[in-house]
């Protein structure tokens, strides 16, 4: 009973968070706002986009080898697989966790310190919300870099599976190129859609009320980091197994 309550409380209080970001939504017409959500995004652009390509590729090439290899495929059955296996399914979901290790982690340890800095303070003399600025910009920043690192993420393991298929395995590019063009519906990408939406979401609301925390300090900062990233895990793996339900197990 403890546990389930705790659990629900934490429900209620991300709810709350969801409520109060979207009642207030509207600051990010005003500049300091806006400054702080673009600068948020662009920084975690660059955290995430460096060393990804190599990464991403060598996840489509090893997703070709094994259709190739060892399920005898042709070509176009490994590129099915790269789109269903692997964009569709495990792309979102390795595009999800480098934006919490690279950018979900980071924003909690920055909200966590800014009573420390005095920058609360600060923002209450210029006659800013404290709250607002703190939680808004960084849940809509991550929610919105999620979704952009993820079709990134995607098209390069796309080609990386391609160029490397071609490369190591004699496969023809323009061949590979057609099957992606008849195999990606819109239903695709409206299903990558809202996973990296979901994801971003997650993550973004885990790492703001994380940082959040009261009485949270340098000494307690470790511990908060910790809890972000196995709750972000723990609630990433539920919502994909959710949205894959819904994706396959509601399909006639």
């Amino acid at each position: 009973m403890t546990m389930q309550a705790s659990r629900m409380d934490a429900f209620g209080a991300y709810f709350q968070l969801w409520r109060f970001c979207l009642a207030n939504l509207g600051v990010l017409r005003l500049a300091p706002y806006q400054r702080r959500c673009l600068q948020l995004f662009l920084d975690g652009a660059e955290k995430t986009a460096a060393g990804s390509g190599l990464r991403a590729a060598a996840v489509g090439a090893l997703a070709v080898a094994a259709a190739l290899d060892a399920l005898s495929a042709h070509a176009d059955v490994a590129v099915r697989m790269v789109l269903l296996g692997v964009v569709r399914e495990l792309g979102p979901l390795l595009a999800a966790l480098i934006v919490l290790i690279r950018v979900g982690s980071p924003v909690t340890g920055d909200i966590a310190l800014m009573p420390a800095r005095g920058e609360e303070r600060a923002l209450r003399l210029l006659g800013l919300s404290s709250r607002a600025y703190i939680a808004v910009p960084p849940l809509v920043a991550v929610t919105c870099l999620a979704l952009v690192f993820t079709f990134y993420f995607e098209l390069l393991v796309l080609g990386g599976g391609i160029g490397l298929g071609a490369l190591l395995f004699g496969l023809s590019p323009s061949a590979m190129l057609n099957q992606v063009a008849l195999l990606v519906t819109p239903g695709d990408l409206l299903y990558t859609v809202a996973k990296s939406l979901g994801f971003g979401l997650v993550i973004g609301s885990v790492s703001v009320h994380q940082g959040l925390r009261p009485g949270l300090d340098a000494a307690r900062l470790p511990d908060a980091l910790a809890a972000s990233v196995m709750q972000c895990l723990s609630l990433l793996l539920a919502l994909n197994a959710v949205l894959a339900w819904c994706a396959y197990g509601l399909a006639p």
